[in-house]
């Protein structure tokens, strides 16, 4: 789970920080927060901004298939990196997400989150409710209709 620095957003000029061919921290990046800049050259990115507030207004199968990407890179060996603007809400519910997609439950995924970033991760109610009482059947029913 990461954040975007102050001088990473769209508004301010982008830095070249790797060459070609560098080794970079990350094979494969989650973006969650619109203004966030693009990530750096050789690292695949999905991009699904939306904002920390309530859900009514959020397309959360985007959200799933987002975990689910991540998910299968980091399955299959990539360093994956989850980013929203303070790191603690909406990369905490897709990070929750490819947590349960691995075969954890929802509150051993938030406790884990919580363990490793901070107590005040996932503190906004609403994507803490419904990862606890709503994600696992979305998760169910994708799962079934695949």
């Amino acid at each position: 789970m990461g954040d975007t620095a102050d001088d990473a957003v769209i508004s301010v000029p982008a830095l070249r920080r790797y060459r070609p061919g560098e080794p970079r921290p990350y094979d494969a990046v989650v973006t969650l927060y619109a203004w966030a800049q693009p990530v750096d050259w050789e690292v695949e990115e999905l991009r699904y901004g939306f904002g920390d507030g309530n859900l009514t207004r959020v397309d959360l199968d985007r959200v799933v298939r987002a975990a689910e990407w991540a998910w299968q890179r980091w399955y299959t060996g990539d360093r994956v990196l989850i980013r929203c603007q303070a790191r603690l809400n909406r990369c905490g519910v897709v990070t929750a997400l490819v947590l349960m997609l691995d075969g954890h439950d929802p509150q051993d995924a938030v406790r884990l989150i919580r363990l490793r970033r901070s107590p005040w991760a996932l503190c906004n109610d609403d994507f803490l409710d419904w990862l606890l009482h709503g994600a696992g059947v979305l998760l169910k029913h994708r799962l079934l209709a695949s």
